[in-house]
């Protein structure tokens, strides 16, 4: 069996199958031709058939809109005035990804990002005014005061960023002059 480099077909390729297809040739045959796994030949077939046979065109023009319609669109891509207040948040306020949710939350705001599509959002320069250095210098501008005597006292926000709950258990690390600190994975 041959090993695809990749399973999309092109309108070229799309032609070719009808053409074979036409002249009698096997789906073992068109796949050997065009390198490709049977598999995809046969889930190609599936895609558009004209009076039972397999059409390229028609193919091709489901494969078009399939494309447009790939994946939804992130919230702070079509919700400008969100993205507006969370930039607010961060550079005014100086507050985490974790923060701005809870925030949103408390004033009931009707679509509230996760975290991940919030950092996704600053990566891809959705977030007016902030990039991943706004952030950072936001969080290293908020001081705490972590020791006492030998105690060690984590700031809330750390515990925010960390979702930690009451009781659970940390690992801290020093490498070098850092301290590093991860939500000890459950066992």
């Amino acid at each position: 069996m041959t090993n695809p480099k990749h399973k999309h077909i092109s309108y070229e390729e799309r032609i070719i199958i009808e053409k074979m297809l036409d002249n009698g040739h096997s789906i073992d045959d068109i796949a050997k031709f065009l390198k490709k796994s049977k598999p995809t030949i046969y889930n190609e077939l599936k895609r558009c058939k004209s009076n039972y046979k397999y059409n390229a065109d028609c193919a091709q023009e489901d494969c078009d809109k399939n494309k447009k319609n790939k994946g939804k669109k992130a919230i702070l891509e079509f919700d400008e005035k969100l993205a507006k207040y969370i930039s607010s948040l961060i550079i005014n306020e100086g507050l985490s990804p974790v923060e701005i949710i809870k925030k949103l939350q408390k004033e009931r705001y009707h679509d509230i990002p996760c975290r991940n599509t919030i950092y996704s959002a600053i990566y891809a320069g959705l977030i007016p005014s902030v990039n991943r250095d706004t952030l950072l210098e936001k969080r290293k501008s908020k001081k705490t005061h972590m020791f006492s005597g030998s105690l060690i006292h984590i700031p809330s926000w750390v515990c925010d960023e960390l979702e930690l709950t009451e009781g659970e258990d940390l690992d801290i690390d020093v490498i070098g002059k850092e301290i590093v600190i991860r939500k000890s994975k459950q066992k």
